[in-house]
């Protein structure tokens, strides 16, 4: 059997470790949020240069 002492440092050591994890986890999460958020900004200007460039166009054409 494994003594009592060892087991709580094994246990110490995997919280220690999920925590970790977890903080991990939780920044690459926020990092995608960012993106998403750029992604969408980029979109909409997108949108909005296409929008401004048929208006270029149909002005051009008459």
């Amino acid at each position: 059997m494994i003594p009592i002492q060892d087991q709580r440092k094994a246990f110490q050591y995997a919280v220690e470790y999920l925590t970790q994890e977890i903080k991990s986890i939780e920044l690459t999460l926020e990092h995608c949020h960012l993106l998403a958020a750029n992604i969408f900004q980029l979109e909409k200007r997108l949108a909005e240069l296409k929008g401004d460039l048929l208006t270029l166009h149909s002005h051009n054409l008459h």
